[in-house]
This record gives C-alpha cells, structure tokens and sequence, in this order.
C-alpha cells in the first residue's frame, strides 16, 4: 500500500509540474526544472506562457498622489476582492524570437540612442525651453503658456509621441537560443506605464508566487542586452 502511494504522490508530482519538453534550449529547461509546482509552463508557437494553478481575484489601487492614510487603499480587504475583484489567473506571456546577436543589439542601442538625443532637441525646436514645465508620472506638463505657445506645445508633443513610436524594443531577457519579451503579465495595469497602478490581490499565496516567479528568473535568464 505504501509502495502505491509514493508512486501516486511521483505521478501527481510530475504532472505538477509541467516542465517544458519541446525545447532543447537547455536555459529554459533549467528554468523549467527549478519552477515549483505552483506554475505550468508552456512554449506555444513563439510565445514562453507562465500560468499559475491557482486563481487570483485582483483589482488595482491608484496610488497616484494618494495620501498615507488613503481610505481607498484601505477597502481592499479579502472579502472586498473576492466580491468584487476580477477572477483570472497569473499569466506572464513572453515572446519568442531567436536569440538577438551583439552585433543587432548594439544597431538597435545605437538607432534608440539617436532618438533620444532627437527627443531631447525638441524642446529648443519649438521654443519651449524657457516655459517652466514638468512631469506627473507619465504626463507632461507646462505651466503659464499662451495662446500660441500652447499651440507649439501641442505640436512638440506630437512629435514626441511619433519618435518614441520609433524606439526598439530590446530583449528583456535572453536564454541559450531565444531571446524573450515581454507581452503582458495580468498583474501588470499595462505594461511600461501607469506604474502607480498598484495590484491588490487574494490569496496572498498568489501574490508570493508571482514575487517567486519574478525572481527565479531574473535568476537563471540572461538579462544583458
């Protein structure tokens, strides 16, 4: 009897754990080996999919210019999720591309390089150096413009937003053959902004496994470009 249940507990233990098998990349296999049973792993076409087993109930605080004491962070209580937080699972969907070369890497730093010295010019292009202006998270704002001013203000912008358009996207990590970025992670508001967008999530577990994940492999892929 003793002898069923192990070879039970091994059988359910490798179901479990859902390492990769269509890959002979053997970073990624190393990655697979070491993710505990808390997360399938799978390679779908050119996408790497991390899914957690267990689901998650998450909505996301605002905590842009919030106080301390913010009443609002405050409601997210256990019960307040599981009633009205959206039900889904920890999904972190990379994709795949083969394995990014020095040589391209170094074109792609040296073509965003070029567009950020452009995006630092504009502001002398449109004459907008000397009007006092700053940043609230992702917006930028100007202070005391006029009538006219306000109209190259609108123009400075609109070009901003076209030459950051141009800007590559770099590798977020890299394993042995491929070389991996990020599409969307579900306990992310949107990827690369809104930052102040803070997840509130049950079960905690849920939460410790994402901490887990994020570190296991920033642990074991490649992130240099």
């Amino acid at each position: 009897m003793r002898k069923i249940l192990i070879a039970i507990f091994l059988i359910h233990a490798a179901f479990c754990r859902s390492q990769i098998t269509n890959t002979s990349d053997s970073i990624l296999a190393n990655l697979s080996e070491q993710l505990n049973y808390n997360w399938r792993i799978e390679i779908i076409s050119d996408a790497l999919k991390f899914e957690s087993r267990e689901p998650m109930f998450i909505e996301f605080y605002n905590s842009a210019g919030a106080p301390l004491d913010d009443p609002a962070y405050k409601k997210f209580t256990d019960e307040y999720l599981q009633e009205h937080g959206n039900k889904t699972k920890a999904i972190l969907l990379f994709k795949m591309e083969n394995k990014w070369t020095p040589d391209k890497i170094k074109e792609a730093t040296d073509a965003n390089a070029i567009i950020y010295k452009e995006v630092e010019g504009l502001l002398s292009k449109y004459k907008l150096e000397k009007i006092k202006h700053s940043y609230r998270y992702d917006e930028e704002l100007f202070w005391g413009a006029t009538k006219e001013e306000k109209v190259r203000i609108e123009e400075y912008k609109k070009e901003k937003e076209e030459l950051y358009k141009k800007i590559i996207e770099l590798p977020r990590y890299n394993s042995e053959k491929y070389s991996l970025f990020i599409i969307s992670r579900t306990w992310v508001f949107e990827e690369n902004k809104a930052y102040y967008m803070l997840p509130m999530i049950y079960p905690p577990s849920v939460k410790a496994n994402i901490n887990e994940l994020e570190k296991l492999i920033g642990n074991i892929l490649e992130n240099k470009n």
